[in-house]
């Protein structure tokens, strides 16, 4: 039983790790949005930093591609469609 145990508990460390490495590539690969991540990060209940980046990584900086707030909601999924049915 401890033998498993450090085996689980390497592969956590191990998990760890790579989480920490690929936390540290998406933060680099950033540093070019820093100011359009840092104005998401003003939004009400955006705390967290890589959350603001997944929105500029779907969304991206050029908000030419949306006529209105409207198009971009529209495009986020943040609007309802006629086709959602009543949950009554």
């Amino acid at each position: 039983m401890k033998i498993k145990l450090k085996i689980i508990k390497r592969h956590f460390e191990d998990l760890e790790a790579r989480k920490s490495d690929l936390e540290k590539l998406i933060l680099t690969l950033a540093v070019t949005y820093t100011e359009q991540i840092n104005l998401i990060l003003t939004v009400p209940d955006f705390h967290n930093i890589f959350s603001a980046i997944g929105v500029v990584s779907e969304i991206g900086v050029n908000m030419d591609a949306f006529p209105s707030d409207m198009h971009l909601c529209s495009c986020a999924g943040l609007t309802p469609t006629n086709n959602e049915r009543l949950n009554l």
